[in-house]
């Protein structure tokens, strides 16, 4: 949610795996599985994983086509430096690697309150990444608002029982609690102790 990276991800699989000599799915068939770690993603895809595939697209995702193909959510900063200002904590949440996690925040510039990722539980849609965050920061789930933009963000909040809220997207058509601009945390109905960010 912190960056609009369908287009980093799709160079990315598609760039590693025509490499490989392999055939990528479609854009539409990639984009289906947004939001699972990668060797799921490639599972679902119908592709082997087991020859360092998943861990060269999880590599050269942050390290070559993130910086390339994405740029942080416009009006991001603005919105965690408000939040911020309100004394409200701002966590992340994601299935990324720690890794990948540690790269990708370094091109939003802003030090949040806690990062969660997945490598320190069973990555999303199961709700412990979310859990695991929720505990670190000190909040109980009906004072957090958790962000997200995919299928799996919808899924995790449920089973974690935080409100979700979903930034629109052209693939996220269709998923319930849509916002169109992140200026929406700021309004007082969604300001709580704390928010949760993907």
């Amino acid at each position: 949610m912190l960056f609009d990276s369908a287009e980093a991800i799709y160079q990315t699989f598609k760039t590693v795996l025509r490499e490989r000599g392999l055939k990528c799915p479609s854009r539409g068939k990639t984009m289906k599985h947004f939001g699972l770690q990668v060797p799921p993603w490639l599972k679902e895809m119908g592709i082997c994983s087991g020859t360092g595939i998943a861990r060269e697209i999880e590599e050269r995702f942050v390290d070559e086509f993130l910086p390339k193909h994405s740029a942080p959510e416009r009006g991001l900063v603005e919105t965690l430096n408000a939040l911020r200002a309100k004394k409200i904590a701002v966590g992340v949440v994601t299935s990324q690697t720690k890794y990948q996690a540690e790269k990708s925040l370094k091109l939003v510039g802003f030090e949040f309150d806690c990062v969660v990722t997945g490598d320190d539980g069973k990555p999303k849609p199961a709700p412990d990444l979310l859990l695991n965050a929720l505990k670190k920061l000190g909040v109980k789930k009906k004072d957090a608002v958790y962000v997200g933009d995919t299928w799996v963000d919808v899924e995790a909040g449920r089973a974690a029982g935080v409100k979700t809220l979903i930034l629109a997207r052209p693939y996220n058509k269709g998923l319930p609690n849509r916002t169109r601009s992140l200026k929406r945390l700021i309004a007082r109905r969604h300001t709580s102790n704390k928010i949760v960010i993907l």
